[in-house]
């Protein structure tokens, strides 16, 4: 009886004890569990939670210089310009004789035979008609109308029979033929549109010069 009681009593007295220093035993036993977490990570024996890995290709960003080494160089075959309604076919005429190309503006807007190509670095001069009147029955004679609205930045879409040229307006303004200069070997992938009633007129017109941004095939 002698030997339970004492071995009750040494129970109660480190319970006691370990009542009294709770804090302290929690204490050590989180600074060891950290010291040991450590020491095993820094081991490499610690397991690393799996996770999902996802690689991400980033697209290559082809420059225009890199699309136009693979196209060949075209004839304009149509132009659009969405924001003033424009939707017509470009002619090619091989002549630079007045006439010819008054005739050709009957039937569309018309590339001046000796300025630039598609995929060329130089200028394209294109020039249609343009008019108001309440009834037109050609469409050609409205070729252009509204060129005068455009403005920097708008876009000019010129299409070959595989590619689409997309330009943007560098500059507008107004002028007389006679100063309407247009240089054609200008080093610039670049477009020049123009109105006019006929070719050869020294009425007033709308120059409008947009340069090549990008190439899509369609």
């Amino acid at each position: 009886m002698y030997i339970r009681t004492g071995l009750v009593i040494r129970y109660l007295y480190m319970f006691e004890i370990i009542r009294k220093n709770i804090g302290k035993f929690i204490i050590l036993w989180l600074i060891i569990l950290i010291v040991s977490f450590a020491v095993l990570s820094l081991l490499g024996l610690v397991p690393e939670e799996e996770k999902d890995v996802i690689i991400k290709e980033t697209p290559s960003v082809e420059s225009l210089d890199e699309k136009l080494a693979n196209i060949s160089i075209a004839l304009p075959q149509r132009v659009v310009i969405d924001e003033i309604g424009v939707d017509i076919n470009i002619n090619n005429p091989q002549s630079r004789n007045i006439d010819v190309l008054d005739v050709s503006l009957n039937a569309g807007v018309v590339r001046y035979p000796s300025s630039g190509l598609l995929g060329q670095k130089t200028n394209m001069l294109l020039f249609g008609h343009s008019s108001h009147l309440p009834i037109v029955r050609n469409r050609s004679y409205k070729a252009f109308n509204d060129l005068e609205d455009l403005e920097i930045g708008s876009k000019v879409s010129i299409f070959s029979g595989t590619h689409q040229f997309i330009y943007i307006v560098k500059s507008a303004e107004e002028a007389n033929a006679e100063n309407a200069l247009v240089i054609f070997e200008s080093d610039k992938r670049e477009i020049t549109l123009s109105t006019c009633n006929s070719f050869g007129n020294l009425d007033d017109r709308f120059i409008v010069k947009a340069d090549l941004v990008d190439v899509r095939e369609i």
